[in-house]
Protein backbone atom coordinates (compact mmCIF):
# COMPACT_ATOMS: atom_id res chain seq x y z
CA UNK A 1 0.00 0.00 0.00
CA UNK A 2 2.85 2.41 0.99
CA UNK A 3 4.48 1.73 -2.48
CA UNK A 4 0.93 2.43 -4.36
CA UNK A 5 1.42 6.23 -2.54
CA UNK A 6 4.86 6.64 -3.48
CA UNK A 7 4.63 5.86 -6.39
CA UNK A 8 1.05 8.33 -7.10
CA UNK A 9 -1.17 5.95 -7.25
CA UNK A 10 -4.89 6.08 -5.76
CA UNK A 11 -6.58 3.31 -4.64
CA UNK A 12 -9.60 2.69 -7.27
CA UNK A 13 -8.60 4.70 -10.30
CA UNK A 14 -7.17 3.40 -13.16
CA UNK A 15 -3.91 5.52 -15.03
CA UNK A 16 -5.63 5.13 -18.55
CA UNK A 17 -6.42 8.15 -20.92
CA UNK A 18 -7.57 10.99 -19.03
CA UNK A 19 -11.66 11.22 -20.46
CA UNK A 20 -12.29 13.36 -23.48
CA UNK A 21 -14.01 16.51 -22.94
CA UNK A 22 -17.69 16.06 -23.79
CA UNK A 23 -19.38 18.46 -26.11
CA UNK A 24 -21.58 20.89 -24.58
CA UNK A 25 -25.34 19.88 -24.50
CA UNK A 26 -27.47 20.88 -27.52
CA UNK A 27 -28.30 24.87 -26.30
CA UNK A 28 -32.05 26.04 -26.31
CA UNK A 29 -30.58 29.00 -28.11
CA UNK A 30 -28.63 26.48 -31.03
CA UNK A 31 -31.21 27.95 -34.06
CA UNK A 32 -31.58 31.25 -32.94
CA UNK A 33 -27.55 31.59 -33.05
CA UNK A 34 -27.81 30.12 -35.93
CA UNK A 35 -29.90 32.03 -37.66
CA UNK A 36 -28.11 35.54 -36.45
CA UNK A 37 -24.82 33.94 -38.13
CA UNK A 38 -26.74 33.23 -41.67
CA UNK A 39 -28.35 36.51 -41.81
CA UNK A 40 -24.75 38.35 -40.62
CA UNK A 41 -23.41 35.76 -43.81
CA UNK A 42 -26.19 36.86 -46.24
CA UNK A 43 -25.72 40.37 -45.36
CA UNK A 44 -22.16 40.47 -45.74
CA UNK A 45 -21.90 38.15 -48.96
CA UNK A 46 -25.27 38.74 -50.46
CA UNK A 47 -25.18 40.24 -54.22
CA UNK A 48 -28.24 41.86 -55.67
CA UNK A 49 -30.35 39.77 -58.44
CA UNK A 50 -30.22 41.02 -61.43
CA UNK A 51 -32.71 39.03 -63.56
CA UNK A 52 -33.29 38.53 -67.18
CA UNK A 53 -36.50 37.46 -68.38
CA UNK A 54 -36.98 33.86 -67.75
CA UNK A 55 -34.67 34.03 -65.18
CA UNK A 56 -35.55 32.76 -61.56
CA UNK A 57 -34.38 32.12 -58.25
CA UNK A 58 -35.39 30.22 -55.29
CA UNK A 59 -33.89 29.94 -51.46
CA UNK A 60 -34.75 30.73 -48.07
CA UNK A 61 -35.73 34.36 -46.85
CA UNK A 62 -32.59 34.86 -44.47
CA UNK A 63 -33.18 38.92 -44.00
CA UNK A 64 -35.80 41.43 -44.85
CA UNK A 65 -35.21 45.38 -44.70
CA UNK A 66 -37.29 47.56 -46.00
CA UNK A 67 -36.82 51.57 -47.08
CA UNK A 68 -33.45 50.89 -48.82
CA UNK A 69 -31.90 53.48 -51.37
CA UNK A 70 -33.91 56.52 -53.21
CA UNK A 71 -36.57 54.06 -54.39
CA UNK A 72 -37.74 52.97 -51.08
CA UNK A 73 -36.43 49.39 -51.58
CA UNK A 74 -37.54 46.15 -49.43
CA UNK A 75 -34.68 43.76 -49.93
CA UNK A 76 -35.14 40.12 -49.30
CA UNK A 77 -32.39 38.09 -48.43
CA UNK A 78 -32.04 34.60 -49.79
CA UNK A 79 -29.54 31.64 -48.99
CA UNK A 80 -29.61 29.58 -52.15
CA UNK A 81 -29.12 25.86 -52.41
CA UNK A 82 -25.93 25.91 -52.85
CA UNK A 83 -24.79 28.28 -49.93
CA UNK A 84 -24.53 31.44 -51.43
CA UNK A 85 -26.54 34.37 -50.79
CA UNK A 86 -28.43 37.26 -53.26
CA UNK A 87 -30.63 40.10 -52.34
CA UNK A 88 -33.98 40.64 -54.61
CA UNK A 89 -34.75 43.96 -54.70
CA UNK A 90 -38.49 45.42 -54.90
CA UNK A 91 -38.82 49.00 -55.48
CA UNK A 92 -42.01 50.16 -53.65
CA UNK A 93 -43.98 51.26 -55.92
CA UNK A 94 -43.18 48.01 -58.37
CA UNK A 95 -45.55 44.87 -59.24
CA UNK A 96 -43.12 42.61 -57.68
CA UNK A 97 -42.96 44.90 -54.43
CA UNK A 98 -46.98 44.15 -54.02
CA UNK A 99 -46.65 40.51 -55.16
CA UNK A 100 -43.95 39.84 -51.92
CA UNK A 101 -45.81 42.34 -49.47
CA UNK A 102 -48.59 40.13 -50.01
CA UNK A 103 -47.02 36.91 -49.29
CA UNK A 104 -46.20 38.62 -45.81
CA UNK A 105 -43.06 36.46 -45.91
CA UNK A 106 -40.97 35.97 -42.58
CA UNK A 107 -37.56 35.04 -42.12
CA UNK A 108 -36.96 31.47 -42.54
CA UNK A 109 -39.52 31.08 -45.12
CA UNK A 110 -39.04 29.47 -48.88
CA UNK A 111 -39.44 32.37 -51.77
CA UNK A 112 -39.42 31.27 -55.06
CA UNK A 113 -39.30 34.24 -57.94
CA UNK A 114 -39.37 33.78 -61.84
CA UNK A 115 -39.24 37.44 -64.05
CA UNK A 116 -41.11 36.82 -67.12
CA UNK A 117 -39.72 39.99 -68.84
CA UNK A 118 -41.58 43.15 -69.71
CA UNK A 119 -44.95 43.79 -71.35
CA UNK A 120 -46.92 47.10 -72.07
CA UNK A 121 -50.19 48.07 -70.41
CA UNK A 122 -53.25 49.15 -72.13
CA UNK A 123 -52.25 52.87 -71.76
CA UNK A 124 -49.21 51.87 -73.13
CA UNK A 125 -47.06 52.24 -69.49
CA UNK A 126 -43.99 49.35 -69.49
CA UNK A 127 -43.87 46.94 -66.65
CA UNK A 128 -42.00 43.89 -65.28
CA UNK A 129 -43.94 40.76 -65.02
CA UNK A 130 -43.47 38.30 -62.28
CA UNK A 131 -44.59 34.87 -60.81
CA UNK A 132 -43.74 34.27 -57.01
CA UNK A 133 -43.80 31.17 -54.56
CA UNK A 134 -43.43 31.06 -51.18
CA UNK A 135 -43.62 29.13 -48.52
CA UNK A 136 -44.49 29.20 -44.77
CA UNK A 137 -41.36 27.89 -42.72
CA UNK A 138 -42.09 24.94 -40.53
CA UNK A 139 -43.03 26.38 -36.93
CA UNK A 140 -43.04 24.34 -34.01
CA UNK A 141 -46.41 24.01 -32.39
CA UNK A 142 -47.35 25.92 -28.83
CA UNK A 143 -49.15 22.70 -27.55
CA UNK A 144 -52.31 22.39 -26.36
CA UNK A 145 -53.80 25.77 -25.04
CA UNK A 146 -54.03 25.11 -20.91
CA UNK A 147 -57.05 23.89 -19.47
CA UNK A 148 -56.53 25.69 -15.96
CA UNK A 149 -59.20 28.50 -17.00
CA UNK A 150 -61.75 26.41 -18.57
CA UNK A 151 -65.03 26.73 -16.51
CA UNK A 152 -66.65 23.43 -16.31
CA UNK A 153 -69.95 22.97 -14.43
CA UNK A 154 -70.24 21.46 -11.42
Amino acid sequence: MESNAKAGLSKGKSQGKPPLPQPPPPSKYAELLKRAREKADARENAEFWDPKPGDSIAGEVVDITHHNGSYDNAYYFLKLEDGTSKIVSAGSSTILFRKLRDKQLEIGDDLAVVYLGEDTSADGRRYKKWACESQKRARPADGPPLDDDIPFPS
